[in-house]
């Protein structure tokens, strides 16, 4: 650090130097990727991560319970959630694109073109732990089947009415794959 001073002091009346010599050193600190902090972590999106379906049906279940045995006149509910399929990882690519265009012209005045394109696609790997882990960019959660929902008052069809748009609007989940019935 000293050593810098020494040197802008030396320079202080040529500002065209000390610029010069300024540019260097950023190009130099650009160009060997100088560390400023030392052990930061990877930047890595903080989402909760759901373990298995399982653990969604469950937290989907107990959460429909929770909401609807509070509605008037709903009284006690047991939820049931069939799920379509299994969740589905989005991970992140590098591509690469390429596009040709030839143009051929034959001795009878007959053309041609020809347009090929080419794109190549690699998973973006980060190293974390010495384990080497594709970079996920988002997970897709798989879409409900069905709802089922016994209630102490599913015979009555207000009632039903008010759960079955409450999964609706909830779920987004079309009112003919919910079923409401009276529950003992």
């Amino acid at each position: 650090m000293e050593n810098i001073k020494k040197v802008f002091t030396e320079f202080k009346g040529n500002k065209n130097l000390s610029i010069l010599i300024l540019a260097f050193l950023g190009i130099a600190l650009i160009l060997f990727n100088f560390p400023l902090k030392k052990d930061t972590p990877p930047i890595t999106p903080s989402n909760p991560k759901i373990d298995n379906l399982e653990t969604f049906e469950l937290q989907i279940k107990k959460e429909l319970e929770n909401i609807l045995s509070k509605m008037d006149g709903v009284g006690k509910v047991s939820v049931m959630v069939t799920l379509e399929n299994s969740s589905e990882m989005v991970y992140s690519e590098n591509y690469t694109e390429n596009k040709r265009e030839n143009r051929e012209e034959d001795s009878q005045g007959g053309k041609r073109n020809t347009v090929e394109y080419n794109k190549t696609g690699q998973l973006v790997i980060i190293r974390r732990a010495g384990n080497e882990e594709p970079v996920v960019i988002k997970e897709i959660m798989p879409k409900i089947r069905g709802v089922m929902v016994v209630s102490e008052n599913g015979d009555n069809p207000k009632v039903k009415l008010e759960i079955t748009k409450a999964i609706q609007s909830v779920l987004d989940v079309p009112a003919y794959k919910i079923f409401v019935v009276k529950g003992k």
